[in-house]
């Protein structure tokens, strides 16, 4: 609503989420307040129209008539008669009693619920309203003008006025409690969703979400990882980059899904042919990486190599036609004196559009 400015609740919790809270309060404070309204109607006798008991039928009236059409308020404007409702208990019972008031536990009420649906503007107007509330009122009991059909001695020794103050306290732990383990629960879903989309995030960084194969970023990390072995241990690795080559062609003629289809296919095959602990990532957008740690000679990655090409020309199916994956491969061998990950997959990748340059499928760097 315009009259409050732009909803900004603090944590981030959604103005929806707080609309059910302040449904709760709604129909607690309509609870709460039906008894302090109860004692004023049962005074009514003695006292007659004394403000205490108009504003209690006042602040109850608002309540109950928020509780009742609360599914076609703003949620702020429900917390904020409640606040009204709560403001004018305490207001009517300075201004009666002065200081004898058992309702003072509802002006801690409004202020919790200023700060936790509104902000520090619209706190400021509370204390000012309160402020010269209390002024005008402490002026007229010192000047005489007003006086407290009470004495000290009634509120101390007449167990109504000890109730009084008593509800009061329930009040206040009622209202209070509903706010802080209501806005406790709901900034724990909230840390729960983001804590959610931060994994999947993560998830996103490190794999990738058509094959479920690992990122470049992954592979980069690996690759560093798997260097420092083989320069420790003197051993030798090999890189191997697939590249499909009619992956726009089959994009163009049977549409992306037959597309996004055949990449999950390169990937569950080139797995298929991998050992425990070799590692496949894809590098870009129809390029695969293929990290096989600790071979022992050249032909292994040749090997893994054809492997890879007669593996492609199985045909994959399709709701349309049936196509063979169409690739290029290029090999390398690591370590390769100061070259490191970034550069060893660049290497690899020189190797591939070697194998595309000159028409063969595979091509290996000596």
């Amino acid at each position: 609503m315009a009259l409050f400015g732009e909803w900004k609740p603090y944590g981030g919790v959604d103005p929806q989420e707080l609309n059910s809270l302040a449904n709760k309060l709604l129909v607690a404070s309509v609870v709460l307040l039906v008894l302090p309204l109860l004692a004023s109607v049962s005074r009514a006798a003695t006292t007659g129209w004394v403000p205490i008991y108009t504003y209690h039928v006042i602040a109850y009236l608002l309540v109950l008539l928020a509780a009742i059409f609360r599914q076609r308020l703003d949620g702020r404007l429900k917390v904020l008669i409640i606040i009204v409702g709560c403001f004018l208990v305490v207001a009517s019972g300075h201004y009666s009693y002065g200081l004898y008031k058992g309702g003072a536990y509802f002006l801690p009420i409004s202020l919790i619920l200023i700060v936790f649906f509104f902000g520090p503007a619209q706190m400021v107007a509370l204390f000012a309203v309160t402020a010269i509330g209390y002024s005008f009122v402490a002026s007229q009991f010192l000047n005489g003008n007003l006086q407290a059909d009470l004495t000290l001695a009634e509120v101390n020794f007449e167990a109504r006025y000890w109730l009084s103050t008593g509800f009061s306290l329930v009040a206040f732990f009622t209202i209070s409690g509903l706010i802080m383990f209501g806005y406790r629960k709901l900034l724990a879903e909230k840390v729960r969703l983001v804590s959610a989309q931060r994994d999947e995030i993560e998830r996103l960084t490190k794999y990738c979400s058509v094959t479920g194969a690992a990122t470049l970023f992954t592979a980069t990390e690996k690759l560093d990882m798997l260097l420092a072995e083989a320069k420790e241990e003197h051993s030798q690795g090999a890189l191997l980059l697939v590249v499909i080559e009619n992956l726009a062609k089959v994009n163009n003629e049977q549409g992306y899904d037959v597309g996004e289809m055949a990449l999950r296919q390169t990937g569950e095959r080139l797995r298929s042919l991998m050992r425990p602990d070799d590692f496949l990532a894809r590098v870009g957008g129809t390029r695969f990486l293929m990290i096989l740690p600790r071979v022992k000679n050249d032909n292994r990655a040749e090997f893994m190599a054809e492997q890879i090409r007669t593996n492609m020309k199985t045909p994959v199916r399709s709701s349309q036609k049936t196509f063979e994956i169409q690739c290029s491969i290029g090999i390398a061998h690591y370590p390769v004196e100061e070259l490191d990950a970034k550069q060893l997959i660049l290497l690899v990748n020189e190797a591939a559009l070697a194998a595309r340059r000159d028409g063969v499928e595979i091509f290996q760097l000596l």
